[in-house]
C-alpha cells in the first residue's frame, strides 16, 4: 500500500511542476505583452498582441485550475524576474520601437517559452503525469509556435 502511495504523490508532485513551469511561462508572457503593448502604434499588431495576452491568460487560469486540483499551489515569477523583464523591454524599445522590432521582441520571448515549455515536456511526458497536463503544455507549444509565424508578418 505504501508504494502506491508514493507513486501517486510523485506523479502529482510530477504533475504539479510541470503545471507550475506552464503558469510561469504563462504569466510571463502577459507581463511583457503588457509592458510592450503601451509602446505599440500599429492597430493591427495592437490586435494580435491583445489576443496573444488573453492566450497567455487562458493558459495561466487553465494551469492554476489543474494546479489546484492535484494540490498544488501555482507560484509568480518573483519580483525581480518582473522587474528585470519591464526594465528589459523598456531599455530595448527606447531607441526602436518600430513595428518590425517590437515584432521581433515578441518572437524571441515566445522563442524562449517555446524551449523552456519543450524541455519541461520532455522531462514528464514519460513519468505517468495526467494526459490534461501533457496536453495543456503541447497546446500552449502550438499557441507559441502560431504566435511566432502570425509575428513574422510584422518583419
Amino acid at each position: 500500500m505504501q508504494t502506491t502511495v508514493n507513486q501517486t504523490e510523485h506523479k502529482s508532485g510530477q504533475a504539479a511542476a510541470l503545471l507550475k513551469g506552464i503558469y510561469k511561462n504563462a504569466k510571463m508572457g502577459s507581463e511583457a505583452l503588457l509592458s510592450l503593448l503601451p509602446k505599440v502604434a500599429d492597430s493591427d499588431l495592437r490586435r494580435d498582441l491583445t489576443s496573444q495576452l488573453d492566450g497567455y491568460e487562458g493558459y495561466a487560469k487553465r494551469a492554476e485550475q489543474y494546479l489546484c486540483e492535484c494540490g498544488g499551489e501555482a507560484e509568480d515569477a518573483g519580483l525581480w524576474q518582473k522587474m528585470t523583464t519591464k526594465v528589459g523591454i523598456g531599455v530595448n524599445t527606447l531607441m526602436d520601437s518600430d513595428t518590425s522590432h517590437l515584432a521581433e521582441m515578441v518572437i524571441e520571448g515566445s522563442n524562449m517559452n517555446i524551449t523552456e515549455s519543450v524541455k519541461l515536456l520532455r522531462e514528464n511526458e514519460n513519468c505517468r503525469v495526467p494526459e490534461k497536463v501533457l496536453s495543456l503544455c503541447r497546446d500552449m507549444i502550438d499557441f507559441e509556435q502560431k504566435n511566432v509565424e502570425r509575428m513574422q508578418s510584422y518583419l
